[in-house]
């Protein structure tokens, strides 16, 4: 049997090498198949560059049945050159990407599970299933993929469990499996102790940080409320490198503060786990909620950009506005993140 994790985030990262450890899985049988970046710094792990979850385009919905049937047939003789003819679990963030579809539904997967992936997780399943999901597939998906696109979920009915790494995670949900934190305890993260963080999302583009004159006025909150002359900051795993070049031209304008760029793969959820009396600035990062959960000080510029015109591209597909969909952040942010004016 093989053990396949999905990983697009360091989040996903932490949690799939916390179900290795607790379900004390062989590493031999360990493949991570990797997405947006998304780097595994141990070289022990298989790893594959699953091109499949990037885009929508990737799988794209045709009529054209030939099309369909040459991309499902690409599909699998990749995946057979990864696993070979043995049987899989999977470790999935998420149903509604496709490429999580063709592997659920194929006949070597034997069942799947959920891992926690950041903000989404902290929502009932109901909640994200009806705003994403239980749509029924087009008949050109169920032709086209041999029936392996079928319902559209956020999350699948049919999982086996999920997991996550705090309790408030995938409320009202089964079969919840608490992964054991003490496993990733370390001494590493001290020099970080009472230091602030500026985490970006993937909303978070030079256009309306500029509009919202939001890194000027971080750098006088900084300054002059919490006292603080270095700030360091990570980008989004989908912030371009022409993206990330613009945002940091602009932090050179704004901030007077001393700046120092995170790595890719440096991980947030380590630092809140490890860490002493830090502060995050968030605008709706799923760091937030790590922040607040690991007893640590947050705030959030979000409602600085409520009158600064948002792409509702950016939004997850929300189209209702960005006042609407500060709204609709999970609960536990929304009563524990301190909301800056």
């Amino acid at each position: 049997m093989k053990y396949i994790f999905l990983v697009h985030s360091q989040i996903t990262v932490l949690v799939a090498n916390l179900i290795i450890l607790q379900e004390q899985l062989k590493r031999e049988d360990i493949i991570f198949f990797t997405a947006r970046g998304t780097k595994i710094k141990d070289e022990k792990y298989i790893t594959y560059d699953f091109p499949y979850a990037e885009t929508y385009d990737a799988i794209p919905q045709t009529r054209f049945f030939w099309i369909s049937f040459r991309i499902l047939n690409e599909f699998d003789k990749n995946l057979e050159k990864v696993i070979g003819l043995n049987n899989f679990k999977l470790y999935v963030p998420q149903n509604s990407i496709r490429g999580v579809e063709l592997l659920v539904n194929h006949k070597q997967c034997k069942n799947f599970s959920i891992i926690e992936e950041g903000s989404a997780s902290y929502y009932p399943f109901n909640y994200m299933n009806n705003l994403y999901g239980n749509s029924r597939r087009s008949f050109w998906d169920k032709i086209g993929y041999r029936n392996r696109i079928k319902e559209k979920y956020f999350y699948r009915p049919d999982y086996e469990k999920v997991y996550s790494i705090t309790n408030e995670a995938f409320p009202g949900f089964r079969d919840k499996c608490i992964l054991y934190i003490d496993k990733i305890k370390s001494t590493l993260y001290d020099k970080f102790n009472n230091q602030a963080f500026l985490f970006y999302d993937n909303i978070l583009l030079a256009n309306n940080l500029q509009e919202g004159q939001v890194l000027k006025k971080l750098n006088e909150f900084l300054i002059q409320k919490q006292r603080f002359k270095k700030l360091f900051y990570k980008f989004h795993p989908n912030h371009t490198d022409a993206q990330k070049l613009e945002i940091r031209n602009l932090m050179q304008q704004n901030f007077s503060l001393e700046l120092e760029e995170l790595d890719a793969t440096f991980s947030g959820e380590l630092l809140a786990i490890n860490a002493k009396n830090l502060t995050f600035i968030v605008n709706v990062s799923s760091l937030g909620i790590y922040g607040v959960l690991f007893k640590h000080q947050v705030f959030s510029f979000s409602k600085w950009l409520c009158e600064v015109k948002i792409d509702s591209s950016l939004l997850f597909g929300n189209n209702s506005g960005y006042k609407k969909f500060l709204n609709a952040m999970p609960d536990i942010y929304k009563q524990h993140v301190n909301f800056l004016n």
